[in-house]
């Protein structure tokens, strides 16, 4: 299903994506002395918002050249059903269409008030999904457990019980002052801190000296969940160190160039929507969802 489409009215996010800062119980404390400070002298009294542009909701996640590592804020996405202006806090839940998972990805920054969009609105910095899933099969969104995986190690669990505003007071505060549209994505806040992922060549780029034979590594592929694909390093008909003599031969590797191996055996077709993990032994998972270029904003 593409990113930008959903089984339930209406149907089709609408690529506006709004954050909310600070609204996370861990995230307030742990600036807490810097909120009591001048100039601001106390905690956040109405919502404090950011917006996640389109270009940060398709696409891989473009990791500036200049950055080590990224921020992973993961959190609850409201998808609004229905023109929300002035909701009370009793019927919010009413203009709810459903929930989804939102990856608000950030470059590690000091500024929790006003971010600058530098910093939080590069391109793919806004990964959702996996689909929306409807109201009524949520019945209490403030009852639901977060949890943040890098490379199958949990890096933080967290709660939507934390929230110092519940999704329905924040809905009745949000459109107190601004109207919500169906279609659009209010996301509750994460916790804190956020856990920070490597930002290098997929998922990162480990250490030679961290893997002590190319030639004995686990392969595989997943589409959707299912493995589809199973090989070992040990079958390559040229090894890692055959191949750097071979292609050194009559050409220059220069430092950075990437050699690939090639793939084992189990290609398959995937199409829009499908999920696609590919892991190998010792390195890591690389996850990704394809898009079309529709959903991509991009002309064929």
């Amino acid at each position: 299903m593409s990113i930008l489409s959903m089984d339930v009215a209406p149907y089709r996010l609408s690529g506006r994506v709004y954050g909310t800062l600070l609204n996370h119980r861990s995230a307030l404390e742990l600036v807490s002395e810097a909120a009591n400070a001048a100039p601001y002298k106390a905690a956040p009294q109405a919502p404090v918002l950011y917006i996640k542009p389109r270009n940060t909701l398709t696409g891989p996640v473009v990791v500036p050249d200049d950055v080590e590592e990224l921020e992973v804020g993961a959190c609850l996405g409201i998808v609004i059903g229905r023109t929300a202006r002035a909701v009370s806090e009793q019927s919010a839940l009413n203009y709810v269409a459903g929930y989804l998972i939102v990856c608000d990805v950030s470059v590690p920054h000091s500024v929790y008030y006003r971010p600058s969009i530098r910093f939080k609105a590069r391109d793919g910095f806004c990964p959702m999904g996996p689909t929306v899933v409807p109201r009524a099969a949520v019945p209490n969104p403030d009852n639901l457990q977060i949890k943040v995986f890098v490379d199958d190690d949990l890096r933080q669990s967290a709660t939507t019980r934390d929230l110092v505003r519940p999704v329905p007071r924040l809905l009745a505060d949000v459109t107190d002052f601004m109207t919500l549209s169906p279609g659009d994505v209010l996301a509750v806040g994460a916790a804190a801190p956020a856990p920070r992922a490597r930002a290098v060549l997929g998922p990162w780029l480990v250490d030679a000296s961290d893997v002590p034979d190319p030639g004995n590594l686990e392969l595989r592929t997943f589409v959707n969940g299912k493995l589809v694909q199973h090989g070992n390093t040990r079958d390559l008909i040229t090894d890692v160190p055959g191949l750097i003599e071979y292609l050194s031969s009559f050409m220059t590797l220069n430092a950075g160039d990437v050699i690939l191996t090639g793939t084992p055996e189990g290609v398959v077709n995937v199409n829009e929507g499908d999920e696609v993990i590919c892991e190998i032994e010792g390195l890591g998972r690389l996850q990704n969802t394809l898009v079309s270029d529709a959903a991509f904003g991009r002309g064929i």
